[in-house]
């Protein structure tokens, strides 16, 4: 019995017997204390609010509900579902006539005659044959249907459907209770992969069949980077809006305040997530782009039968997750009860933002705090004007004097009177004609735009902000308008710590530039240069010559899909002059694996100098990194690194002897004749390669660490590699710190060196440092208490003989080491994405352009004074055909570069205080 109940559970063939709305916080919060992990050792204890929850209140109408189309552009959903299949929206007729084209394909050699008698009928004429119960854009269409997709819908990721049970899960006292069952929920799947994969044209279609069939909310619990905007969603959620079409989308999971979309158009109901303490969740995103809190810690919903849950495992058709992607159909589902009540979308929009609770967080930037639907169900519909700048307004650093646009919508009722007062929160900021009084009538939807003129002093953080006090007969309330300081790169600049560079040949729409490494420092930048046509990808070298750079010939790429990892300029064979070293990863037929390598010499002509047989290596015994180190062997660099495989030389062994282990670390190089390995004494492992100095990387050496031992009794050694090995000495580690399973990181210093951290205790790190002088190992300890107490320090950045800078779940922090003092800002990229780079020529930390999410890369310097700061000067915005490609390295300088390809120039931009 137990066995086979094990079973049932596993595959989700059973459902539940039990009534689980206890463990929705969300619909009653008793109170009751909470434990949450926040490291593997250490956990945090927190009491709940008792009432933080969406004030739901005894159901009191016994009157028929208006019903209610919500339409969930997701994942899809488990039709099936228990908890689900009554509020699944059907459209009869097609439904009929889809079940008798299957049967016809299932029982009927002839395909195409039922294709041509079934697959185009439309009994409803909103331009989706068959479409039964909703529409998967993902799926191929049928036979001769024109439009995208078809109507079989399911979800084998769950993230739909654990947003359609929390909207409309049936009150049967099993299971899980929706907070508005009597909805008609229309599936709409647009992802396969999960609702975070944001495919934004299938995003678009969905939205496109939501409209066609008369929806009345649209639940976007998915949401995108400015890089991925486009004009096409925004014009078709616009569609939507203009179709009195509600549209409820989620804020993101990234905790900070820039910019998300859909989450920062106008008119969209942005929602973020609080706890069950009423406070922000951790994850949550925040600002003005955000309309209200909902719950959306620790959600129990609906989970697909045929999928196992991973938290909830009391019964595996149910899971709990975490998100602002289930905040927002908690929003979703109070609208449709206001809506069902007879409620215009207007209507119900005013009643749910002016019921919200105060906010937890004064300071919030948020437009309103937590929702409260009885407090909702209380409010009058009257005059409501709204800010309608949810996207920061961008300020030119460079003019003294600038303009910000603002513009105000009324939601509710004409109103004959209101007073707008705009305020810096930055006193040195200053606003000629701050306050406006408007007289005239202000309609129902209308629209005012008010232009500021504002001065804006230097050395102030990029990001500013402004008090907005809105006045009337019916309203007094305060919100928080954003800008950013940009300084904008165009064609015509005329910058003061920019280098400017001429490109002799125009080059080709849709070219990137990346700048090559090189091996050692150089006062001369050169590019490597891609673009790709029909699917062919072409390459060239752009090169530095007389103020001016030159291009090779363009080379084709046999192979699909090319991914570049390595761009160097180096002197390769000793003879006197540069080459360009460029490798690169692709896939075979056999779906192995290969990199191939590339070399140009000083004349940007192929160079057939050898690598690798065939200038090639397959990666079986092991995988080539990216990044490797140069190494001498005589008288030619060849790449050489430490990785986990198989022996890379074939060496005869006695039978007498025991077989020797196949697979460890070693340090491997390669040469024209293949994969070659160096022999390590005494039974010690490679672990990890230092950080090379110029010294180093001249000479073609550098040290490593090797390891021997296991457990505790580890024993670490320095060596170094120049045309051969050395064993140094022994490393003393102190405290116990295990660089065995840990990764160095590179110190800012003019010696060999790496440093390496691990989480300790109460989500603090320990920081263990090398540096090799004369052949000698000098090492420091450091321990790093954590200054936050819901967050965790997650990764070490970068660390000088000054500052320590790190990142939490949400923080970029800076740790002075001479104060023992902490700084933080919110960072705008998560620690499972560590895209953020290191300057080498001052204190601070760049996240590229490609990376952020808003329009601009992000950089974070330690001022003169001391101050961790965004500074409006190294907030760049390529206009006018200029784009970003990037950091650029010189000798003892560091510059962001930008391409304005049209205009056939590159601009390099010095960063210094």
């Amino acid at each position: 019995m137990i066995i086979f109940l094990f079973i049932i559970t596993f595959f989700g063939t059973t459902f539940a017997d039990s009534d689980y709305s206890e463990k929705q916080w969300y619909l009653k919060n008793t109170g009751e204390p909470i434990t949450r992990r926040i490291t593997d050792i250490d956990t945090l204890v927190f009491q709940s609010v008792k009432g933080e929850d969406i004030n739901l209140g005894p159901s009191t109408s016994t009157s028929i509900p208006k019903q209610i189309r919500v339409a969930i552009i997701d994942s899809g959903v488990d039709l099936e579902h228990p908890d689900l299949k009554h509020s699944i929206f059907k459209n009869e007729e097609e439904c009929e006539t889809l079940k008798i084209y299957k049967t016809c394909l299932a029982q009927n050699n002839d395909k195409e005659s039922c294709h041509k008698q079934y697959a185009n009928i439309d009994n409803d004429n909103n331009g989706y044959p068959l479409d039964c119960n909703g529409w998967s854009v993902t799926n191929t269409s049928y036979p001769t249907v024109k439009v995208s997709g078809n109507p079989e819908i399911k979800d084998t990721q769950g993230h739909g459907t654990h947003v359609a049970g929390i909207i409309s899960a049936a009150d049967n006292d099993l299971g899980i209770k929706g907070i508005h069952p009597h909805v008609k929920i229309i599936p709409i799947q647009v992802a396969s992969n999960s609702a975070q994969s944001s495919p934004i044209d299938s995003i678009s279609k969905g939205i496109e069949y939501a409209i066609a069939t008369k929806a009345d909310i649209i639940n976007l619990s998915l949401g995108w980077r400015f890089k991925f905007d486009t004009p096409a969603i925004r014009e078709v959620i616009k569609k939507a809006v203009e179709s009195n079409i509600l549209v409820v989308v989620a804020a993101g999971n990234n905790a900070h305040s820039d910019i998300s979309y859909p989450c920062a158009y106008q008119d969209v109901i942005c929602v973020g997530s609080h706890d069950q303490t009423g406070k922000p969740s951790s994850f949550s995103n925040k600002g003005v782009q955000v309309d209200l809190m909902a719950p959306g810690t620790d959600i129990l919903s609906t989970w697909p039968r045929n999928k196992r849950s991973k938290f909830f495992t009391t019964d595996q058709n149910y899971e709990i997750m975490s998100g602002t992607s289930q905040a927002a159909p908690i929003v979703t589902g109070v609208l449709a009860k206001l809506l069902s009540m007879g409620l215009t979308p207007s209507q119900a929009r005013v009643k749910l933002l002016k019921g919200t609770r105060s906010k937890v967080q004064k300071d919030s930037s948020n437009r309103f705090g937590n929702i409260d639907y009885q407090n909702a169900l209380k409010q009058s519909y009257t005059s409501f004007l709204y800010p309608l700048n949810k996207e920061a307004a961008l300020i030119n650093v460079n003019k003294k004097q600038t303009n910000l646009r603002l513009k105000v919508k009324n939601y509710g009722k004409p109103i004959h009177h209101a007073k707008i007062n705009l305020i810096p929160q930055n006193s040195k900021i200053e606003i000629i004609e701050s306050t406006r009084i408007i007289t005239k009538t202000i309609l129902t939807n209308e629209v005012m735009t008010f232009d500021y003129q504002i001065t804006i002093p230097q050395e102030i953080d990029s990001h500013v902000k402004f008090d907005l006090e809105i006045s009337s007969e019916d309203q007094t309330g305060s919100f928080v308008i954003l800008g950013n300081l940009i300084n904008f790169i165009h064609p015509e600049i005329d910058y003061l710590n920019a280098e400017t560079y001429n490109i002799k040949k125009q080059l080709a729409p849709g070219t990137s530039i990346i700048p090559f490494t090189d091996l050692l420092p150089s006062n001369s930048v050169d590019y490597f240069v891609s673009r790709t046509e029909k699917n062919i990808t072409k390459i060239s070298i752009l090169k530095n010559s007389n103020n001016g750079h030159i291009i090779s010939r363009e080379i084709p790429i046999r192979d699909r899909n090319p991914v570049f990892l390595n761009y160097t300029k180096l002197d390769i064979d000793n003879d006197g002059s540069l080459d360009y070293f460029i490798a690169y990863v692709h896939i075979d037929q056999d779906q192995k694996k290969i990199t191939k390598f590339l070399l140009f010499n000083e004349d940007l002509q192929p160079k057939k100098y050898l690598i690798a047989p065939n200038n090639q290596f397959r990666n079986d015994k092991t995988f080539m990194p990216g990044q490797f180190k140069w190494i001498r062997l005589k008288e030619v660099y060849v790449p050489a690194w430490i990785g986990y495989g198989e022996n890379g030389t074939e060496t005869q062994q006695s039978p007498w002897e025991p077989p020797a282990l196949k697979e460890k670390n070693y340090l491997y190089y390669l040469t024209k004749t293949g994969l070659k390995n160096v022999v390590i004494p005494d039974e010690e492992m490679p672990l990890h390669a230092l950080f090379q100095n110029e010294l180093l990387k001249k000479q073609g050496a550098f040290h490593f660490i090797t390891s021997k031992g296991k457990g505790f009794f580890k024993t670490y050694y320095l060596y170094l590699y120049n045309n051969g090995i050395r064993k140094l000495s022994k490393i003393e580690t102190t405290n116990f710190f295990d660089i065995f399973n840990t990764r160095p990181l590179p110190l800012n210093s003019n010696y060999s060196s790496g440093y390496f951290h691990e989480t300790s205790n109460s989500g603090g790190q320990n920081i263990f440092t090398i540096k090799v002088k004369n052949d000698k190992a000098y090492t420091e300890f450091i321990k790093i208490e954590n200054p936050f107490k819901t967050e965790n320090i997650k990764f070490i950045n970068h660390l000088t003989e000054d500052y320590i800078f790190f990142q939490t779940e949400n923080k970029i922090a800076v740790y002075n080491r001479a104060t023992k003092q902490y700084q933080a800002k919110e960072s705008k990229v998560d620690t499972k994405r560590r895209k953020l780079k290191t300057l080498s020529s001052l204190d601070g930390i760049y996240l590229p352009a490609s990376e952020a999410p808003g329009y601009t890369s992000d950089t974070l310097i330690i001022s003169k004074s001391g101050k961790l700061l965004r500074h409006g000067q190294y907030k760049f915005m390529g206009i006018n055909g200029c784009e970003e490609f990037g950091i650029v390295e010189k000798i003892n300088k560091t510059y962001i570069g930008f391409s304005c390809i049209e205009k056939q120039k590159i601009f390099l931009i010095e960063l210094s205080l």
